[in-house]
């Protein structure tokens, strides 16, 4: 297993991936789409595909609590002309009383993971060409800048679990944190871009408060998951340029504020899951997104709107 300091503690480094990824004078902008909930229609679409955005990703959680909106957000994100890549959360496959399972007991019935990923398959269908993903490295170009996408453990829920253990193993062969650490490990090893995690929850290390991006107040305790913060720390160890970690799941709002974006050393963390995704303010519709830019320097975030044309 790869042991490696926290994944907020390491101080900025000089090394060759890092001087190929800062010596590039232009950007790569990507839209982040935080936890969906069933809120996306056609509309959104057409502005991303409109939009000088090079690619998207989403940190999954798609359909709402009933989970039967499922097949239509992914048939309107199959729409997208962009590079889009899909990350399943914890509610994108297991039904509702699976992730109660987990939630109260640490773990669902073995004998629904047939089930479970048979919507799996069907959702990589309905979302075709858009790449539903996790534990893989994807590397997208523009005319003179590359970054590795890693993409993270799917169905990801709470920190101090493996979830969804037996659909993880039949699908992906990991059948303990320390093996999905292992895992993701391996793909740093592969890279030779600056690294972009791609993630459904956040890495452990970031405090256990309301305001904290994956904090969980209630029960006073960090609900980041920890095989991601070791394999983002094993990456800055080994001088890997890793320029952003994005991911969702801990939802935040005007109500319920979090700090959704927190930079230490050079790699900027984001929570982009404020819910719901669309809201009313000020008698106009927003519709959220972060628009993520990397290049010539340390990446950056901002708040966007998918604004009606």
């Amino acid at each position: 297993m790869c042991v490696s300091p926290p994944a907020y503690s390491p101080e900025p480094f000089e090394g060759p991936q890092a001087e190929r990824g800062r010596a590039i004078p232009t950007v790569v902008q990507l839209a982040i789409i935080g936890d969906i909930h069933a809120l996306w229609s056609p509309l959104d679409t057409a502005y991303f595909n409109a939009s000088d955005v090079h690619g998207v990703l989403c940190v999954g959680d798609l359909p709402g609590r009933n989970h039967r909106q499922l097949p239509t957000v992914a048939k309107a994100l199959s729409g997208l002309t962009k590079p889009t890549l899909v990350l399943p959360g914890n509610h994108d496959g297991p039904g509702p009383l699976d992730v109660l399972a987990e939630g109260l007991f640490g773990r669902s019935p073995a004998f629904r993971a047939a089930k479970i990923n048979r919507r799996l398959d069907r959702l990589t269908a309905d979302l075709s060409p858009a790449q539903l993903t996790g534990y893989r490295r994807h590397t997208w170009s523009t005319a003179d800048h590359t970054v590795d996408v890693i993409a993270g453990r799917p169905l990801a829920m709470d920190g101090r679990f493996l979830s969804f253990r037996h659909v993880l193993e039949s699908r992906h062969g990991v059948r303990t944190l320390d093996e999905s650490t292992d895992r993701l490990c391996a793909l740093v090893d592969t890279c030779a871009h600056p690294i972009v995690f791609l993630a459904h929850n956040g890495p452990a290390g970031f405090g256990a408060n309301a305001h904290d991006p994956w904090g969980l107040s209630f029960f006073g305790r960090d609900n980041g998951d920890t095989d991601l913060q070791r394999a983002i720390g094993y990456a800055i160890q080994t001088k890997h340029d890793v320029q952003a970690v994005v991911a969702g799941h801990m939802h935040h709002n005007s109500r319920r504020p979090r700090s959704w974006q927190r930079r230490v050393g050079n790699t900027l963390y984001v929570n982009a899951a404020r819910v719901p995704r669309i809201q009313t303010l000020g008698g106009t519709e927003q519709r959220h997104y972060v628009r993520l830019t990397l290049g010539d320097g340390a990446a950056t975030a901002e708040a966007g709107c998918a604004q009606r044309s």
